[in-house]
């Protein structure tokens, strides 16, 4: 080399030059939140933006550290913060870290895996956290259990296509969300008339039984109920992550969340005894589904399917646009309420590494779904 002859530029450590860094006129950028502390501060903005954006109550910063104290052992935050320069919060990534995995906890525990920002803002806050995570030396990959189709899975898979990223979109389970336009009226009339033949009847045999009666209770009140109908109502074996109704950690994150939200907690009580129970918690104008359970022993008489045609009515009475219906469960095929696909997304690096964790788990998800593991 001549002496005059400049010296060529060092080669970037390998495990950043993998995913491409951010372009020069970027206006937003990454801050990622590894503390609680740092969680915490968050917070009021966090929840702010989950109201702006009308979102679930589940992907607020509130659920994010109630789930991270309660039940967050071995996992740290990995919160990634989209910002503007002058710092104010544009998306939110609500993620955790378990050794090389980063993890959407309200897609984990929850059925919203969806990642937190304006409709116009979805592709870019993608694409800024997953080049924040994957950038990092320690996170190998990305899993992001219960997307729905639709916006957030084209947004995630054009900011992974653009990133240069491995990637797969794993169809996995159904995402029940209901629109609510027009009137109720307008909704029941919609209805087959089977349906409502069938509900009109269970409402029947209700009233031959007792004056049957919505009632509205405290969370704490209807505790004992609602855990003594699920106990009875559902076989354990078959009890789902997502379910933690008889759970003392679950209900100190449910009872962290009602306190922070808007919610119902109803009781149907026929002739003065309660035969089933349900609780919402809402955002603005979308309101998720949390419970409903029912004594199995008036099942003929199908209390749950009343209930739910109660609170239906109300939701469209409150103004409700979404009633989220979270995942599998019930007759909500019988309610008028179409699913959604849903999605396992996992993101990786390209490379030997990436395939062989993308193939792995493609391979572990076909079996889970012929019942050959969980």
């Amino acid at each position: 080399m001549a002496v005059n002859e400049p010296a060529p530029p060092a080669a970037p450590p390998r495990h950043l030059s993998i995913v491409p860094p951010p372009a020069p006129d970027e206006r937003l950028h990454a801050r990622v939140l590894t503390s609680s502390e740092e969680v915490a501060a968050l917070r009021p903005d966090w929840d702010a933006l989950v109201e702006r954006c009308a979102a679930s109550a589940f992907l607020s910063g509130t659920f994010f550290i109630a789930w991270l104290e309660e039940m967050g052992a071995g996992s740290a935050p990995f919160v990634v913060a989209v910002e503007e320069a002058d710092g104010r919060l544009r998306g939110i990534c609500p993620w955790a870290r378990r050794g090389a995995l980063a993890f959407s906890v309200p897609g984990r525990f929850r059925v919203a895996g969806e990642l937190l920002a304006a409709p116009g803002d979805l592709e870019t806050v993608w694409r800024i956290g997953l080049r924040a995570a994957l950038r990092r030396r320690r996170v190998r990959a990305v899993v992001v259990p219960w997307l729905p189709a639709g916006p957030q899975v084209e947004a995630a898979t054009a900011a992974c296509q653009e990133l240069r990223l491995a990637h797969r979109a794993l169809a996995r389970y159904r995402r029940w969300l209901q629109p609510l336009a027009g009137t109720f009226d307008e909704y029941h009339s919609g209805l087959s008339t089977r349906r409502r033949r069938a509900l009109r009847n269970g409402r029947n045999k209700l009233e031959r039984e007792g004056e049957v009666v919505f009632r509205d209770v405290a969370y704490d009140d209807a505790l004992p109920t609602l855990r003594a109908f699920f106990a009875r109502q559902w076989d354990p074996r078959l009890r789902m992550d997502v379910i933690w109704l008889d759970s003392a950690e679950g209900s100190a994150i449910d009872r962290r969340v009602l306190e922070r939200f808007a919610h119902e907690v109803v009781l149907l009580e026929v002739g003065g005894r309660a035969v089933a129970g349900a609780v919402t918690v809402s955002c603005g104008d979308y309101r998720t589904f949390l419970y409903l359970v029912r004594d199995p022993d008036v099942s003929a008489a199908s209390p749950g399917e009343t209930l739910n045609l109660e609170l239906i009515r109300r939701a469209y009475a409150d103004g409700v646009r979404v009633f989220d219906h979270m995942g599998e469960g019930g007759r909500k095929d019988w309610q008028g309420v179409a699913p959604t696909q849903g999605y396992e997304l996992v993101v990786t690096r390209r490379g030997p590494l990436g395939a062989a964790l993308l193939a792995a788990r493609g391979a572990q998800v076909a079996r889970s779904e012929r019942g050959l593991v969980d």
